[in-house]
Parts: structure tokens; C-alpha cells; sequence
């Protein structure tokens, strides 16, 4: 044999072997993306998508571990499926404060206390507001609560649960309800009532911090 044709056939050998290694490559990488398609359709090793609340959400399972951590305060009620931000002490006599504040969002009440005072005192009030009815309507829906169902407040890093406890319709000129105290820990929700001429008031009771 001579020399040429011992280099064809030792350069066929070397290229035999490539093209094997190519195909046992190709092979072993197809499996893998079968196999992570496989894991991530049966929830294994899959990262966890951003929360999307639905009315099988609980704040108590994932919103701690997953919420948005430039959101320090939202309100979540899975029976009507609402969440939304509350945007902390909004003056309720300045119309033109608190009108720009609740055409996106729920407006808490300045001068109330904070979910976490009423959990530290075990009294007080947490009053929010927002409107019911027009455009910027984020409580259409809000009458339909009734005694026991849930309210969650997200604040701070920590899960306040209520439970509906009264449900009124108020006279527009009854500030008391603003401006009254409690012995009980409760989340006040106000919304209008009748066009603009009354006001719903729904109490909430704090049952659990989390």
C-alpha cells in the first residue's frame, strides 16, 4: 500500500468518526429538548409564571413570594375578581386630589389608619374608596359582597384577611362614617350608591395576618 492511499484512508476513517459524533450529538440533544418539553408541560422544573389573579387565587398562596415589589398596597377580592392598587392617604376634601387618584385606582383615606396600625392595635378603621359607576368604574361590582366573603390586602410584605361583616347604603352627608372609630379592626370600603346622591359602605372584619 502506499502512502497516498494510506492518507485517503486513514482521512476516511478520521471523517467516519466525525460524522458519527455529529449524529450521536444531534441525537442526545433532540432527546434533551423532548425530555424539557415533557418536564415543563408536567410542571416539573418550570419557572413560575407572574401571577395572574383569578377567582381560585388566593393572596395567601402566591402573592407574597410573587408580586410586584414596587406595589406596597392592593386590594384583592376573589369573588369578583378585582385587584387593584391603592394608592395611600388621598384627601377625600380635595376633590381634585382624589378624583385623578381613583380614575385608575382605589384611593385610601388620609387620616385613616394603615391595615398594619388596626392589626397592631386590634381597632381602627382602613377606609378606601373608588368609584362604582361611569368610566373609571372599579367597584361595579362591589355590592355584590355579602357577610363572610373574603377581602385581601396586600401591604408591605404582608397579607391582611377580612371578612365581610355589614353591607349599608348611607346618606352622601353621613361623614361619620369617615371620621368614626372602632373597637373592632376592620377595612371600610365606600363607593356611590344611587348616582352620586348616597354612599354603599361595606365593613370588613380582620380575621388573619399572613
Amino acid at each position: 500500500m502506499n502512502l497516498k492511499k494510506l492518507i485517503v484512508l486513514i482521512f476516511l476513517g478520521l471523517l467516519g468518526v466525525f460524522i458519527i459524533f455529529i449524529f450521536i450529538m444531534l441525537f442526545t440533544l433532540g432527546g434533551s429538548i423532548v425530555l424539557g418539553k415533557s418536564l415543563i408541560e408536567d410542571n416539573q422544573y418550570y419557572r413560575s409564571p407572574p401571577l395572574e389573579f383569578s377567582k381560585s387565587d388566593s393572596l395567601t398562596v402566591q402573592l407574597t413570594a410573587q408580586v410586584d415589589s414596587s406595589n406596597e398596597f392592593i386590594l384583592h377580592i376573589p369573588k369578583i375578581d378585582l385587584t387593584k392598587n391603592v394608592i395611600p392617604n388621598v384627601n377625600p376634601i380635595n376633590e381634585s386630589i382624589y378624583m385623578d387618584v381613583i380614575k385608575q385606582d382605589v384611593a385610601h383615606g388620609k387620616w385613616t389608619l394603615t391595615p398594619n396600625e388596626v392589626a397592631e392595635q386590634n381597632s381602627g378603621i382602613t377606609y378606601i374608596f373608588a368609584h362604582r359607576a361611569g368610566e373609571f368604574a372599579i367597584f361595579d361590582q362591589i355590592d355584590q359582597l355579602n357577610k363572610g366573603d373574603l377581602v385581601e390586602i396586600f401591604y408591605h410584605g404582608d397579607i391582611y384577611l377580612y371578612q365581610v361583616e355589614t353591607k349599608r347604603v348611607v346618606e352622601k352627608s353621613h361623614v361619620q362614617e369617615y371620621t368614626s372609630i372602632s373597637d373592632e379592626p376592620l377595612l371600610r370600603i365606600q363607593t356611590c350608591e344611587n348616582g352620586q346622591k348616597q354612599r354603599l359602605i361595606i365593613d370588613s372584619l380582620l380575621v388573619q395576618v399572613v
